[in-house]
């Protein structure tokens, strides 16, 4: 499982999920989220199992527990650089 706090930054991003999957609009205030992602190391894939979000005052406003689909790395995103340190021996990526 993996926790997520979000900056000024990965927060914008979570919004812009949160708008494209057309999400409950009350994920606009939201702080943190703690998700159980499982990561496929050979094939450099990934899916998310779970999430759940919560707001700044620790309340759960989204719970997502349907496994998505396995998505391939994105460069330098959060989850690129945690399969970098699950996966031994896997160095960290060149994108083309």
């Amino acid at each position: 499982m993996i926790l997520i706090d979000y900056g000024k930054e990965g927060k914008n991003d979570a919004i812009n999920y949160i708008k494209y999957y057309k999400l409950p609009d009350n994920l606009m205030d939201l702080s943190y989220n703690k998700s159980l992602i499982e990561i496929d190391c050979k094939m450099e894939y990934f899916k998310k199992l779970w999430s759940t979000y919560y707001d700044s005052d620790g309340k759960v406003i989204y719970t997502f527990d349907k496994p998505g689909e396995y998505r391939y790395l994105i460069q330098d995103s959060a989850i690129d650089k945690l399969t970098t340190l699950v996966c031994e021996g896997r160095p960290s990526r060149t994108f083309p």
